[in-house]
């Protein structure tokens, strides 16, 4: 009897050993199911709310993504229409959406293949291949390549008189930059974004290949790609058609937005498919090479993707044509890019997971949700394994911190309309942007609109307060004559400081 009870008792205990060894099994297969980054299936379910939520809550008619990963494109979706009134749905491989600045990374690209093929050296003074319009001698430094395809140049941002609504009142690049080259800071000092770092290297690609860069554009990038619907500037006529309407949401209603013809359109004027950026994504992941072509070295492409330059070295900065980013223990680059036709288009690439994201739409507004897909699709797939503590050391005496006090505002601005207003429309003016001011706290930490900031090193803070404590790092730089006269972020987000 006693041995029947054992028999029957070691049974149970087997058998409960098999049911929770089942369900282990079975609970891993749905964690690994749920998490399946290449699973069609999968990312569509998780990425249709994320769209739905972002498009209503922005007002965009109309989205398109498509992910790349090893190689192969391996989730592509439209969602909303390409234009209202006709009801025209977004198709990936078909709508054509304007990237805006993503732009600027077929530029950078064409300056790199200029280097691989021998051309250049990046580190040359562009004044040595330009004919038609030469940088001027304002600081003794000279601008090279590497300036340009990193944003480190110095060059002012122009913005008035950049665009038109008439395609035969378009100006050829070296006509436009004339009187538009005009340098604010030396090269080589700081971060200033700026859309004439790619049009004066544009300018330099037509001279050195005595090609116009459109054609350029087509015959070593586009074509070799196989971006078949993908120009500059003009849409092919063929597919004019599928061109998606760009709106703009005011007053409770979309409004139809003319198309944009732009003198600076290395910068920002490229038209393209979710399908054809994968293509772009996947060449430029794989080394500079796709079904065979190949259009950078991938010494070169390497290169390309490296980090180039930085304000500060824990803080990111930017590769050629393409800024850097960090999130969840991830090193990315990426471009984003907006048009006044109403369109914005979001690039991400991370090549140590071989991976690429293409989001576009057709609002200008459209950052959010861009911004909303690459949160959450890192968050889901890429969760950060540990939290960044705050470091508990003591914080030095206020007074330590004094230098850094001041006034502060974005450098991406018109310096030049500021003293120039033949640059502005007739009878406006030019405000540059609002300062803000930084304080110092009476417990030794700054105080930067509401956020608080505590000293780890002699130029760097990191925050203390809000959901990215720990991880948000703030830097400061001295200009040549030892004072604080930058303060940054991020590669985008740089601040002047206002002379006291």
């Amino acid at each position: 009897m006693k041995n029947s009870i054992y028999v029957r008792l070691m049974c149970l205990i087997l058998l409960s050993a098999l049911v929770l060894t089942q369900n282990q099994l079975l609970s891993k297969a749905q964690v690994t199911q749920t998490n399946n980054l290449t699973d069609p299936k999968e990312l569509e379910a998780f990425l249709e709310p994320i769209f739905a939520e972002r498009m209503e809550k922005s007002h965009i008619p109309g989205a398109v993504i498509s992910v790349v990963k090893d190689g192969k494109i391996i989730f592509t979706k439209g969602y909303g229409v390409a234009d209202i009134e006709k009801k025209t749905p977004v198709v990936p491989d078909q709508t054509i959406f304007r990237i805006g600045s993503i732009t600027k990374v077929f530029t950078a690209l064409a300056v790199v293949q200029q280097s691989d093929r021998r051309k250049i050296k990046l580190t040359d003074d562009v004044n040595k291949y330009l004919t038609s319009v030469k940088v001027p001698n304002t600081f003794s430094q000279p601008i090279t390549f590497h300036n340009l395809l990193t944003h480190n140049s110095g060059l002012d941002d122009i913005g008035p008189g950049r665009h038109t609504d008439d395609e035969n009142k378009v100006v050829p690049l070296g006509e436009f930059l004339k009187t538009r080259i005009v340098r604010h800071a030396p090269p080589g000092e700081i971060i200033s974004y700026s859309t004439y770092n790619s049009i004066l290297a544009a300018l330099a690609v037509e001279q050195i290949t005595q090609t116009p860069f459109k054609a350029y554009l087509q015959k070593n990038i586009f074509e070799p790609l196989g971006m078949n619907r993908t120009s500059i500037q003009a849409v092919k006529s063929e597919y004019k058609q599928d061109l998606a309407t760009g709106y703009v949401y005011d007053k409770n209603k979309y409004q139809k937005l003319p198309f944009e013809w732009s003198h600076t359109y290395p910068a920002g004027s490229i038209n393209s498919t979710a399908t054809d950026m994968a293509r772009f994504m996947i060449a430029n992941l794989q080394m500079g090479t796709i079904d065979g072509k190949r259009i950078l070295s991938g010494k070169a492409a390497r290169e390309m993707q490296a980090t180039q330059f930085r304000n500060h070295p824990k803080i990111p900065g930017w590769a050629y044509g393409s800024q850097e980013a960090e999130q969840n223990g991830l090193r990315f680059i990426e471009h984003s890019g907006s048009n006044g036709d109403g369109y914005s288009a979001l690039m991400m690439l991370v090549p140590q997971k071989n991976l690429g994201i293409f989001v576009a739409c057709n609002t200008e507004r459209g950052g959010a949700l861009a911004e909303g897909v690459k949160n959450k699709f890192l968050d889901r797939y890429f969760p950060l394994q540990k939290k960044k503590e705050v470091p508990q050391t003591k914080n030095p005496a206020p007074s330590a911190l004094r230098e850094f006090a001041g006034k502060y505002r974005s450098i991406i601005y018109c310096h030049a309309c500021l003293l120039n207003t033949s640059y502005l429309p007739p009878n406006t003016t030019y405000p540059p942007p609002t300062a803000f001011e930084v304080k110092v706290t009476d417990d030794g930490m700054l105080s930067v609109l509401g956020t608080h900031w505590k000293q780890i090193e002699p130029m760097l803070f990191v925050r203390v307060d809000g959901e990215t404590a720990g991880r948000s790092l703030l830097g400061f730089k001295k200009n040549s004559k030892g004072e604080i006269a930058y303060m940054f972020q991020d590669s985008s987000r740089v601040f002047e400081k206002d002379a006291p």
